[in-house]
């Protein structure tokens, strides 16, 4: 899954994916290394079709008069919190794993910690440069002097299993070293 976007091959993806299951597959492996995020509604649609629901990541969202400009808030100061869960559904039949690395990040990285924190698979490879709880959300903005451009988040999101909101990295359940094909590993468990 080089990207996460909710498109034509995300379809015929998961298409393929819920014949492979109708027709007894009974592993499935899903490579995010090297994916830079982009709509984590893309993560989420693959785990449903493989009769998976996972948690939900929560959020502290600040308001500001940009985010209100920006996005149309309507309020312009003060912080909102939205509880997330890490209630999932597991599917027994399927043996998911999934393969990070040092750029697997955003909504791959969500893919991987919507696993992990549900027990809905095995994380397979290296740790992700991306925290689990992380920084999103991004307001662009120009100084007016200098022109430079710069950018500031105004949502933190915070991964389904709050007790391990301080873990700086989702470790693998599996460490491949660098050089070792992580669906080699896979393969010979």
């Amino acid at each position: 899954m080089g990207t996460c976007e909710v498109n034509e091959a995300l379809k015929t993806t998961i298409k393929g994916v819920k014949a492979a299951i109708e027709d007894g597959s009974k592993r499935v492996i899903i490579d995010v290394r090297d994916n830079h995020g982009g709509d984590s509604n893309a993560c989420k649609y693959l785990l449903e079709a493989l009769g998976m629901e996972p948690g939900s990541f929560g959020s502290l969202m600040r308001y500001s008069p940009m985010a209100h400009k920006e996005y149309g808030y309507y309020q312009t100061h003060g912080s909102y919190t939205q509880k997330g869960s890490n209630e999932v559904v597991k599917n027994p039949k399927v043996e998911l794993f999934i393969i990070t690395n040092k750029v697997t990040f955003s909504s791959a990285q969500w893919m991987a910690t919507w696993v992990k924190d549900g027990k809905l698979g095995t994380i397979v490879g290296q740790p992700s440069s991306n925290k689990p709880s992380s920084y999103g959300d991004v307001l662009n903005f120009q100084l007016p002097n200098s022109k430079l451009i710069g950018a500031i988040s105004y949502k933190k999101w915070i991964r389904p299993d709050q007790t391990k909101n301080d873990e700086p990295v989702l470790e693998p359940d599996i460490f491949v070293e660098t050089g070792m094909d992580p669906v080699e590993v896979i393969l010979g468990i």
